[in-house]
């Protein structure tokens, strides 16, 4: 497995997809800390997500890594209203704006030994022998 790194706002071209993160907002809460992640994504081929072969659920390969820590996975992808989008939607190759809600105790981020990542874990192929994590740094 490969890491590469990129910036919000620069488009990161995939094997299959092509995606963004618009926008990335951080709170506090008494005892987790949150971050809601705007991206547009166009899937320009059936996906893998999730190890699962034909997979277009990105939502199954993204998470918060907080090194030696854990953060929840988010929340079903939704619309830019809050909706959820359906399997067909997701399958349908059209450009989408998605929305990502992640929680993490604050006591993991607290030790970390890194800065937060939003990770991104995509197979180059279907084979799923080589994968590449695309992370973006955050301030939690």
């Amino acid at each position: 497995m490969s890491e590469k790194i990129f910036s919000q706002n620069k488009w990161v071209n995939a094997p299959q997809v092509r995606f963004k993160v618009l926008k990335v907002v951080t709170s506090t809460g008494a005892d987790e800390k949150r971050a809601a992640v705007t991206m547009r994504i166009k899937q320009l081929a059936p996906g893998n997500y999730g190890a699962i072969k034909g997979n277009s659920n990105i939502l199954n390969s993204i998470w918060i890594n907080i090194p030696y820590g854990f953060s929840n996975m988010s929340q079903w992808m939704k619309n830019a209203n809050g909706t959820r989008y359906t399997m067909k939607e997701l399958n349908d190759g059209k450009s989408k704006i998605a929305k990502f809600y992640f929680t993490t105790p604050s006591f993991n981020y607290k030790y970390r030994t890194a800065p937060a990542r939003l990770s991104i874990l995509i197979p180059d192929n279907d084979k799923f022998e080589h994968y590449t994590k695309y992370s973006m740094f955050i301030d939690l």
